[in-house]
C-alpha cells in the first residue's frame, strides 16, 4: 500500500513539473513601450505574455509597469500583428473599460464601454471597424444619454437624447448631416425649440420658447440664414431682436482668462510625470443656462492619472457667461482641449 501511495506521489509530482515546464515552454514574454514597440525591461511600460490557444491563435495579457491588467486579446500571429476574437481594456481599478471582437484587425460584433463603477455606458455593433445599426449611450448612473443609429460610422437615422431620463432632444440624420423635423425640450419636458433642417442647416419656420413654456421667437430661415425674425418677452409683447441671434456661453473675462485659469490650477500628476505622459485631452461639458456646468465627459483621453487630473480642473471652474439663444439665456454643450506638456 505504501509502495502504491509512493508511485502515485512521484506521477503527480512529475505531471506537475511537465505541466510547468510546459507552461513556461509554451509562454512568451516581452516587454514594449507606450507606443508598444519592444524595448528592454528597464525602459518598459508594458509587458505582455503570449502564449498559443487551442484555435491556433495567439492569445495575450499585457501588463503596465506596475503589474496591472491592461489589455487581454487574442491575435493569429505570435507578433500579435492581426488582432482576431476577443478583447477586452481594464483600468487602473482592475475593472472592464470595453470589450468586444476583431476579425482581421477590425473591429466586428458587439462592443461594450463601461464606467469605472462597472456601469454600462455604451452598447453597440461594429462593422469593419466603422460602427453600425443601433448604439446606445448612459450617464454613469446608467440612465439613457443618447440613442444614436449609423452606418459606416455615420449618423443616419433616428436621434434621440436625454438628460436624466427626460427626452430633450429627436431628430433625423442623413449621411451624417441633420434633416428634417427636429424638437428639443428643456430638462424640465417644456419644449424648446423645432423646425426643419436640410442638410445641416435650419429651413423654414423655427419656434424658439422660453423654459416656463412661453413663445420666445418664430424665425424664418432659408439655407441656414434668418430672412424673418420676431422676438417676444413672457407677456407675448414683440421685442427688438439682437445680432448675434446666437452667441456661445464663454469663460469670465475670455478665452485668455480661460487659459491663465488652467495654467494656474493644473498640478502635472506626479506619475505621469514618470511615465514621461503627456499630450492633448479632449473634456465635454454641458453649460447650462445659468452658466453652471453638468455632465463632465472625457471624449478623447491621454492616461487615467492625466484624465482625472482635467476632469478635477475643470470642475474647479466658476459659472460661465450663458449665450444667447434667440432672445433667451442659452447653455451649450461644450468640448475643451486640455494640453499637457513636459518641458
Amino acid at each position: 500500500m505504501k509502495k502504491i501511495k509512493f508511485t502515485f506521489i512521484l506521477l503527480t509530482l512529475f505531471l506537475i513539473i511537465s505541466q510547468a515546464s510546459f507552461a513556461k515552454k509554451d509562454t512568451t514574454l516581452f516587454y514594449c513601450n507606450k507606443e508598444l514597440k519592444k524595448t528592454s525591461e528597464k525602459r518598459a511600460y508594458y509587458h505582455v505574455k503570449v502564449y498559443q490557444l487551442k484555435d491556433g491563435n495567439f492569445g495575450f495579457k499585457q501588463y503596465d509597469y506596475k503589474n496591472n491588467l491592461y489589455l487581454t486579446g487574442s491575435c493569429l500571429d505570435k507578433k500579435l500583428k492581426n488582432k482576431d476574437g476577443k478583447f477586452t481594456y481594464y483600468n487602473l481599478d482592475g475593472n472592464i473599460e470595453k470589450t468586444g471582437y476583431y476579425s482581421n484587425n477590425m473591429a466586428t460584433g458587439e462592443w461594450n464601454y463601461f464606467a469605472k463603477n462597472g456601469t454600462i455606458t455604451g452598447i453597440g455593433n461594429y462593422k469593419n471597424d466603422e460602427r453600425t445599426g443601433e448604439w446606445n449611450f448612459f450617464n454613469d448612473n446608467g440612465q439613457k444619454r443618447t440613442r444614436v443609429d449609423y452606418i459606416d460610422g455615420k449618423y443616419e437615422g433616428k436621434y434621440l437624447a436625454w438628460n436624466n431620463d427626460t427626452l430633450t432632444a429627436e431628430g433625423q440624420y442623413q449621411n451624417d448631416l441633420k434633416q428634417g423635423h427636429w424638437r428639443t425640450w428643456y430638462k424640465n419636458g417644456v419644449p424648446d425649440s423645432e423646425g426643419s433642417y436640410l442638410n445641416n442647416k435650419r429651413d423654414k419656420i423655427w419656434k424658439f420658447y422660453f423654459e416656463t413654456g412661453e413663445l420666445a421667437a418664430n424665425e424664418e430661415y432659408s439655407n441656414g440664414e434668418a430672412i424673418k425674425v420676431k422676438w417676444y418677452d413672457k407677456k407675448g409683447a414683440l421685442v427688438t431682436p439682437q445680432e448675434p441671434l446666437e452667441q456661445e456661453p464663454s469663460f469670465p473675462g475670455g478665452n485668455q482668462a480661460l487659459s491663465s485659469f488652467l495654467a494656474e490650477n493644473i498640478n502635472y500628476p506626479e506619475l505621469a510625470r514618470e511615465m514621461g505622459e503627456q499630450g492633448i485631452i479632449y473634456i465635454s461639458y454641458n453649460i447650462e443656462t445659468d452658466g453652471t456646468l453638468s455632465d463632465i465627459q472625457i471624449r478623447k483621453g491621454v492616461s487615467t492619472s492625466l484624465d482625472e487630473e482635467a476632469i478635477r480642473v475643470v470642475k474647479l471652474m466658476p459659472k460661465w457667461i450663458p449665450g444667447i439663444d434667440h432672445g433667451r439665456n442659452a447653455g451649450a454643450k461644450f468640448t475643451l482641449p486640455i494640453h499637457f506638456r513636459l518641458g
